[in-house]
């Protein structure tokens, strides 16, 4: 069975932007903008469990997208 699907960051920051991306299939999670840290955390994480709820739960029925 496949490893479940991670949020991970890509980019070093420097001179290129900071995206994060679904480590299962690629799918690329830009941080918002205009939010505070904390809001703009809480939108993306939502946008990724949304994101593997829909994509990836057939092989991955129990898992949950909150950071460890």
């Amino acid at each position: 069975m496949a490893d479940k699907p991670q949020l991970v960051s890509s980019g070093s920051g420097k001179r290129e932007p900071i995206n994060y991306i679904c480590s299962r299939c690629g799918r690329i999670f830009p941080l918002p903008d205009g939010q505070s840290p904390k809001a703009a955390a809480a939108t993306l994480y939502s946008r990724f469990k949304d994101h593997i709820e829909q994509e990836h739960s057939e092989a991955f029925p129990h898992i949950s997208a909150e950071p460890s």
